[in-house]
């Protein structure tokens, strides 16, 4: 054998393949487009994943914009700082006097000598420097009647140093007369420059003279200013804090860098940033390694991706290579060996493969834009978008991978067809296809091995349950290990028996309709195109209903905890506050009455309720008395050290904390937060009317529980029996276990179970309760209700109004956004994408079969319409059994999974149900609608 002939057989396999693609380019428009499917996805991923991350250029301008470097003094004299080398905040100080410290992070109000450290000294003489600080500002906009209190950034921001930092969108640099405030703010209060406001309480007013784009504080408002424009405004008389000082001319190497760090200083330098020297990087990795599993889910990624190639488009190729038989046989008639042959096919997928990259990578690209703009608008407050970025090599790379890819889906249809007779594919002879018994028992040893597999992934969650630790930390890992193993095994047994299940779906849909008979009858004796597609719109659908099973039980953990300030919608107004004064906390007491009337100035219809609690916090008063509610000691969790005040992890094991109630969200004996009032006050703080029972308890002068641990560890809703109040003289120098109580009394109470409860208050007490341990009853809060609740705008409405009557600010409690249903929203998009994809190839390759069998049912009396039924029912039952499988494995997954968490009984069986019956139903109708009725010249070419 010639060297070079391997080469040459490959060239013309090649030529032979392109030259068949320009002939009838149309048989390979299918197959490209399904090759196309994973790179948009895989594109799609890269952008978004890139465009979550700032580029190196963004994180060095978000931290210096066009400074050179930044300082901070986080530490004493000859305290060691080490930094993170992505994140400068992160970081810790090493004290030789104290040990290692974490840093506060980017609010630097350090102790002892750092304090009087002064960056000034620490530099060359004549250095140009900036500085920035932090602080909290009360503003006032006359001409929106709002109000509030807003972060603010103090000193010169708008320094050209800065842009990147903090752009001037429009206006100019502010005198001290004069302020910046951000687009947020702008827009929240329909600011903009020559407009007035107000600093702090009688602190002057201040005339915007520009607006300031700060893309770090996307979901904040923000004002600049100079300290002289901004102190009149800062909250309880504090001063700015989180000093930063920026270099804008002075260039830091590492030698300088390490120098400072060595010296109790935070340096970020732009120089090192750029190129961080190896001793940097081993000293941050060694602290905060650095988050593996990204490759990880890379390879799997890719993997999915190839599995969806290979079978969707290994399914469309060998229908392709069908076609061409004759072509092949003619070739090897003419000399061309097998492996000639399989070199035509494996170039004509390869061919395809590269196609299809060409395609799905800008479609990608565009998918991941549109997708970074729904995060973007409808993310959470802590989702930051940074741009459309494109990562090249990872274009170069889907291209390469979609290749292979094409190529492997080519290459089990290439190797059939060079096996066929020849004479055989001459004369168009075709075997009828015989149903296979090896797939049933194959499909049922997996099954089998799943279910053991699934069996010990559960007893390893119950030893988990039984351990303490770290001994539950590891069987619980193995357990997860196991369970994934289970799942695909049940996956791939469930495939394995699709074939079966198709067969058997045929018998029973055969007395149904023609249509359906001969749907299921053609998808039970083509396994060759069906399964492919049943297993890759399975896979989606595992992936899809995990992420969705997840995100349903997280949300449903999350509001079954979440209680708030108020009722959700409601605004709160603490009536009991401390005000700095002259270097002391100083009691601030609102009148309710007053604040009502205030809020209903901008809000006629608003709605009143005013809440009294006993005192239980103290400051300099020698007078106050602090009064709390304690529970019993058969009450505390067995782990609970009241000496340490901590749980002893290793004294109970995982299902004796979770079995508990004593165990759940306890930290000490301790209770604050109690009311005092009536029926109509207990009402507002359970979120539902009192009964009967509860009315009575208040009426004789007991109290009404929410926590029933303060009752006993038995107790339960309406269950009866006495809370222990104790009540503490501050000024005695007894305050919460520091000598006795000077009064302690048990008073009759009841638990009572909460529709939505108001965190604040666990405990509601009679007057009569709350004089009989002499506790000192205050204001506690003012709750404003309004049917259509309040905006943001209308929150600082509020917050004005009630200015006028002293400091007492307003506060609108909110659930948190989770913003999860993007990701479930995102998942049912991909699943639907996939199913239509797969269902409209497996319908395709059906109607090119069907195209002479539709002049026999023609001949027969068939409706032209007998089409469109066929290719709906024939969808609606590939992508049932897909969603099917893919749900069941899903399912498996999550209960098995919740076996090891404390809220085993979330499950989103509604999820399910629409998952299984959406799908089948959408490509049904699609598969009606989009199928064209044989015409009579159809039926004379088919014939």
């Amino acid at each position: 054998m010639r060297p070079l002939a391997p080469a040459r057989r490959a060239a013309t396999a090649a030529r032979i393949a392109w030259r068949d693609l320009r002939r009838d380019p149309r048989q390979g428009v299918l197959v490209a487009l399904l090759v196309a499917l994973p790179a948009v996805v895989l594109m799609g991923v890269s952008v978004v994943s890139a465009g979550q991350e700032p580029t190196d250029a963004q994180r060095i301008t978000q931290q210096l914009g066009s400074n050179e470097a930044w300082v901070q003094v986080v530490g004493p004299a000859g305290a060691r700082v080490t930094q993170h080398t992505d994140d400068p905040y992160m970081m810790q100080v090493n004290d030789p006097g104290q040990g290692a410290q974490e840093a506060p992070g980017n609010v630097l109000a350090v102790e002892g000598a750092a304090q009087d450290r002064e960056v000034s000294g620490l530099l060359p003489e004549q250095t140009r420097t900036l500085t920035l600080s932090q602080a909290d500002v009360y503003l006032t906009f006359d001409a929106a009647d709002a109000a509030g209190a807003f972060d603010a950034v103090v000193g010169p921001a708008w320094d050209p140093a800065f842009v990147g930092m903090y752009d001037v969108v429009r206006g100019s640099a502010p005198d001290d007369d004069q302020v910046m405030v951000s687009t947020e703010l702008a827009s929240r209060w329909g600011l903009d420059v020559g407009d007035v406001l107000s600093v702090g309480r009688g602190g002057g007013e201040r005339t915007v003279s520009g607006v300031v784009s700060a893309p770090l504080r996307a979901e904040e408002g923000v004002v600049f200013g100079s300290l002289a424009a901004l102190e009149p405004g800062l909250q309880d008389g504090a001063s700015a804090t989180g000093q930063t000082t920026y270099l804008p001319d002075l260039a830091l190497d590492w030698n300088a860098v390490r120098d400072l760090n060595n010296d109790g200083v935070a340096v970020y330098s732009r120089s090192v940033a750029e190129d961080p020297p190896q001793e940097y990087l081993d000293a941050s990795r060694a602290l905060w390694p650095a988050a593996e599993g990204e490759g990880g889910a890379a390879i799997v990624g890719a993997g999915l991706g190839l599995l969806e190639v290979v079978l969707l488009a290994g399914a469309a190729f060998a229908v392709s290579m069908r076609r061409r038989q004759e072509r092949l046989a003619l070739l090897a008639a003419t000399g061309a060996g097998r492996g000639a042959l399989v070199g035509v096919g494996i170039w004509n997928g390869a061919l395809l493969g590269f196609a299809g990259g060409l395609v799905g990578v800008p479609v990608g690209l565009a998918v991941g834009a549109g997708w970074l703009w729904v995060l973007d608008t409808w993310g959470d407050v802590n989702t930051q978008v940074w741009g459309l970025q494109v990562v090249w090599w990872h274009v170069v790379a889907i291209v390469a991978f979609t290749t292979a890819a094409g190529a492997l889906a080519a290459l089990v249809p290439a190797i059939a067809s060079a096996r066929r007779d020849v004479m055989a594919a001459l004369r168009g002879s075709r075997k009828p296809s015989r149903p296979r018994r090896w797939p049933a028992a194959v499909g049922g040893m997996l099954v089998a091995g799943a279910a053991a597999t699934l069996a010990y992934a559960a007893h390893l969650r119950e030893v988990a349950w039984e351990s303490a630790e770290s001994e539950a930390y590891s069987a619980d890992s193995l357990a997860e290990q196991v369970t994934l193993v289970g799942v695909v095994l049940l996956f791939a047994g469930l495939i394995a028996l699709t074939p079966v299940a198709l067969r058997l779906a045929a018998r029973v849909l055969g007395s149904v309709s023609l249509g359906a008979r001969l749907a299921s009858r053609d998808a039970a004796r083509h396994t060759g195109r069906t399964v492919p597609v049943v297993a890759a719109i399975s896979v989606t659908v595992l992936i899809a209903g995990n992420v969705a099973l997840n995100e349903v039980r997280m949300v449903e953990v999350y509001e079954s905890d979440e209680y708030g300030q108020a009722q959700f919608g409601d605004a709160y107004v603490p009536l009991y506050t401390w005000q700095y004064v002259d270097g002391l906390d100083t009691p601030l007491v609102g009148d309710a009455g007053a604040l009502t009337a205030r809020a209903r100035e901008p809000f006629p219809g608003i709605e009143a309720i005013a809440i009294d609690r006993v005192q239980d916090t103290y400051a300099d008063a020698e007078t106050v008395r602090v009064s709390i509610a304690r529970r019993p000691d058969a009450s505390l969790c067995p782990a609970w050290d009241p000496d340490t005040e901590m749980y002893e992890m290793g004294s109970m094991t995982k299902r004796e904390m979770a079995a508990d109630p004593r165990c759940a969200e306890q930290f000490g004996s301790e209770v604050y937060g109690l009311a005092v009032g009536g029926p109509a006050e207990l009402e507002y703080i359970l979120g539902r009317p009192a009964n009967q029972a509860e009315r009575e308890m208040l009426a004789s002068g007991g109290a009404v529980v929410v926590d029933p641990l303060l009752v006993g560890p038995d107790a339960a809703a309406g269950s009866e029996g006495s809370v222990h109040l104790e009540s503490w003289d501050a000024g005695g120098g007894a305050y919460l276990g520091e000598g006795e109580p000077s009064e302690a009394v048990d008073v009759p109470a009841i638990v009572a179970e909460p529709e939505t409860w108001v965190s604040t208050y666990p405990v509601i007490l009679s007057l009569e309760a709350a004089q009989s341990v002499d506790a000192e009853v205050v204001p506690g809060t003012l709750f404003l209700q309004r049917e259509e609740g309040f905006t943001e705008l209308e929150e600082d409405q509020l917050e004005a109004a009630l200015m006028r009557e002293g400091e007492f600010h307003a506060y609108v409690a909110r659930p948190i956004d989770w913003s999860l249903g993007v990701i479930t929203f995102g998942s049912l998009m991909a699943t639907l994408l996939v199913a239509g994809a797969a269902a409209g190839l497996a319908l395709g390759l059906a109607r090119a079969d069907a195209r002479r069998d539709d002049v026999t049912l023609s001949s027969l009396g068939a409706s032209p319409r007998l089409a469109r039924s066929v290719a709906a029912w024939q969808g609606g039952i590939l992508v049932g059994f897909a969603v099917g499988a893919g749900l069941a494995c899903a399912a498996v997954l999550d209960v098995v999974r919740a076996m090891g968490s404390a809220s085993p009984g979330v499950f989103a069986w509604d999820v399910l149900a629409i998952g299984l019956v959406m799908p089948p139903l959408i490509v049904a109708g699609f598969a009606w609608l989009m199928t064209r009725a044989p015409k009579a010249v159809h039926y004379r070419l088919a014939a």
